[in-house]
Parts: structure tokens; C-alpha cells; sequence
């Protein structure tokens, strides 16, 4: 009697030899060996991280309730010693008059095939500013929030942030003065 195949996993925790990101000294990051070389619908974003199919729509009645909860909790991680009953109150409100302003623009990444399947979805003033980009934590290395924002500004100038989060930290050492952080953007409440 034969020993069954173990599952293979979406992400390889071995090192080079056995396939997985290369690791250490002298690991050559422009090489990457699939641990599972035959890709499914469950792990294409794992798979092939550039070319994950997505299509970008407008918000519909039942994506509200997501973006106001993925908005909130996810910018509650960035500022953890506010008190949870304040900042919730507080940044509903903001988000609310974000949206009631006439030139903010919502756009969702959803699936192609399902368009309830929601990658991530940004929320965009007039010209280049960016309010805020959520992307689900398995999709976040699959270029969403890039197309994000490609779709919706100018890339070739300077983008404006009213709400700076580590990715925009990050985005602004490597890329110094793409980046401007103005809260003074953000309604009055």
C-alpha cells in the first residue's frame, strides 16, 4: 500500500532546492520556482501575481456596508492607540462626508466572473487624490491597488494622500516626492 501525495501548499516554505521564494545570502530574488507547478482557480493569484483577471465597476447598494468596514478597521490597525469607540464614531462620519462630496469617485476590483467577489476598491477625489485603497491580504501582491490607481489618476504627476498608511510610507522612500500627504483635502466635519 502506497503512502498518499501530502497537500501541496499555495505558498512553499522550503527553500530554493525545493522550490518557493529563494531565500538568504547570495538568493537570486529574480528567480521564483513554483512549489505547486499546476495553477487552479484557488491559487491563480499565488501562481502568477501580475496577471490576476479583474475587472473595475462602480459601486453597487450592497458594497457599501464592505467599504465602510474594511475602511475602518484596516486604518484603525495604522493608529492603535486611539480609543475603538472614538475612532469608529469619527472615521464614519468622515467616510460619510468623503462620499457625500460630488467629485469623490468609488471604484471596486472585483472578479471578472463574479462581480460579488470584491479584490479591493478605492475611493478617489478630484485631480490626483487618493482618500483611501483597500486591498484583501491575499490579493495584495497582485497588482490591484496598482491598477487602482492607474485607472484613476495621473500617474506621471504627483498623487496626493489624506489618509497616509505604511504602504505610503513605504511607496515614499522609494519613490521620494511622488507622494504628498495633505489632510487638509479631507471635508470639514
Amino acid at each position: 500500500m502506497t503512502k498518499p501525495n501530502p497537500p501541496k501548499l499555495l505558498i512553499s516554505l522550503r527553500k530554493k532546492e525545493r522550490g518557493g521564494i529563494p531565500r538568504g545570502a547570495g538568493a537570486d530574488s529574480r528567480h521564483y520556482t513554483s512549489p505547486n507547478p499546476t495553477p487552479s482557480k484557488n491559487n491563480l493569484v499565488l501562481q502568477n501575481r501580475t496577471t490576476l483577471p479583474l475587472k473595475l465597476r462602480d459601486p453597487v447598494d450592497g458594497d457599501w456596508n464592505y467599504i465602510y468596514d474594511s475602511w475602518k478597521r484596516s486604518f484603525k490597525e495604522t493608529m492603535p492607540w486611539v480609543p475603538t469607540s472614538n475612532f469608529f464614531r469619527a472615521m464614519g462620519e468622515r467616510v460619510e462626508a468623503i462620499k457625500g462630496r460630488k467629485e469623490t469617485r468609488f471604484f471596486i476590483a472585483c472578479d471578472p466572473e463574479d462581480e460579488g467577489f470584491i479584490f479591493g476598491w478605492g475611493c478617489f477625489g478630484r485631480k490626483n487624490l487618493i482618500h483611501y485603497i483597500f486591498v484583501k491580504q491575499a490579493f495584495r501582491h497582485a497588482q490591484v491597488a496598482g491598477r487602482l490607481v492607474d485607472h484613476a489618476t495621473n500617474t506621471n504627476k504627483p498623487i496626493a494622500f489624506t489618509h497616509w498608511t505604511r504602504v505610503c510610507e513605504r511607496l515614499n522612500k522609494k519613490h521620494p516626492g511622488a507622494l504628498r500627504y495633505e489632510p487638509s483635502k479631507l471635508p470639514k466635519l
